[in-house]
């Protein structure tokens, strides 16, 4: 079983970045922080939201995002 990545935030200037993807068989989504600079999640949190996660990853990317890629394009 594969889970689609809908959306990656990324802050390179502090080697932050978010993912949020489909969820499981109780939440619609769950977003997965990472420090890139190490290359190690930080935590996963299941929403049934997408905005949800979108402010959770605005808040953990201290609300610089330096590049956001949506599914199938690039922003």
């Amino acid at each position: 079983m594969t889970t689609e990545l809908l959306a990656t935030l990324r802050n390179d200037n502090d080697g932050l970045e978010a993912l949020i993807m489909e969820g499981n068989d109780k939440f619609n989504y769950r977003v997965v922080l990472r420090d890139s600079d190490a290359d190690e999640t930080i935590v996963v949190q299941f929403r049934h939201n997408y905005f949800e996660c979108k402010n959770i990853a605005l808040e953990f990317l201290l609300n610089d995002i330096t590049h956001e890629e949506l599914k199938g394009e690039q922003a």
